[in-house]
């Protein structure tokens, strides 16, 4: 009795790590995707004087291949734009990590 509960707890403690790191690692790409979004947002102001109204321009005219993908299924990446500012927003697993994380630019 007392091995397998050892053997229990160990693997208790094994998901819940696993676990932990999946959230952190999605939370990283979220991350850097948010950076290639306002990188391309930055790059299409510079060359039109104002921000795309919609993500697809960004595709379409070349400033990314393709829009970048949350990498959770049910989670989705949301863009608030006006002329001259955008906000960024993805929702994070991590419970240390704010719920919504926003970039945003003035031009």
């Amino acid at each position: 009795i007392v091995v397998v509960t050892i053997i229990m707890v160990i693997t208790v403690a094994g998901t819940l790590s696993y676990q932990s790191t999946s959230q952190k690692s999605r939370d990283g790409k979220r991350m850097s995707d948010l950076q290639k979004y306002a990188v391309a947002l930055e790059m299409y102001k510079q060359e039109n004087g104002v921000y795309p109204s919609s993500r697809d321009s960004l595709v379409s005219e070349g400033y990314l291949q393709e829009l970048p993908t949350d990498p959770k299924d049910g989670f989705l990446y949301d863009f608030s734009p006006s002329d001259y500012s955008y906000i960024l927003y993805a929702q994070m697993e991590n419970m240390g990590s704010t719920n919504f994380t926003g970039t945003s630019g003035c031009g």
